[in-house]
């Protein structure tokens, strides 16, 4: 399960989906969700998950929560240069009910099979939706957490804590965070992926030289 928790949380959440995959390949639809004003190692590491899947014939989209509809960031403009499909969730800062319904009802409309969410806006927004409502399985991918120096930085991470044990899958990129407070009742639902980002490509012969 650790080595592909994409597939082990949609062989669990659905049988006829497991039976499917044991008797020929099939195109997985997945959601990933973020939140973020920049492009750094995070969400360039996103950019080459979805990338892969995509080579593998899968239907990935990037779902961007937050920000303006007619405002792009630096991960959506990257995102777009590298053929990677965008879809803008635009919403207001903190703990949106009405946008994680919003996101849910897109997802089942264009029959995504899996959230899976990298960073705290996706986690609480998708994490605290009653099931009845979010319907997919849900895999969250930790990148570990910064200290809290605003009051409202401290408020979400406590609340994450809660929204992070609704997942059905937890992705960490350290070892250490296995052990990390926040995940304690979840130790059977961790798995440890590392980030992984593709090489730069070798300098030419001449700048070796």
């Amino acid at each position: 399960p650790c080595s592909s928790p994409i597939f082990s949380v949609l062989a669990e959440s659905n049988a006829e989906w497991r039976t499917a995959f044991l008797l020929k390949p099939i195109a997985v639809r997945i959601l990933h969700l973020i939140d973020s004003f920049g492009l750094y190692g995070a969400e360039k590491v996103v950019l080459n998950l979805v990338q892969q899947q995509q080579r593998r014939g899968w239907h990935s989209v990037l779902g961007s929560i937050g920000g303006q509809a007619d405002v792009w960031r630096p991960y959506e403009l990257a995102a777009v240069e590298e053929g990677v499909a965008v879809k803008k969730f635009p919403m207001r800062r903190g703990f949106n009910i009405v946008g994680g319904i919003r996101i849910a009802r897109y997802a089942r409309e264009q029959g995504f099979q899996l959230f899976h969410s990298h960073g705290y806006k996706g986690n609480i927004i998708v994490g605290l939706l009653p099931r009845f409502l979010r319907r997919l399985p849900f895999l969250t991918t930790l990148h570990g957490w910064r200290p809290p120096h605003r009051l409202s930085l401290w408020v979400m991470q406590y609340v994450e804590q809660f929204s992070i044990r609704r997942a059905d899958r937890v992705a960490v990129v350290h070892p250490e965070l296995t052990n990390h407070a926040r995940l304690a009742r979840l130790s059977n639902r961790i798995c440890v992926i590392r980030n992984g980002i593709p090489d730069p490509p070798p300098l030419p012969k001449t700048v070796l030289d």
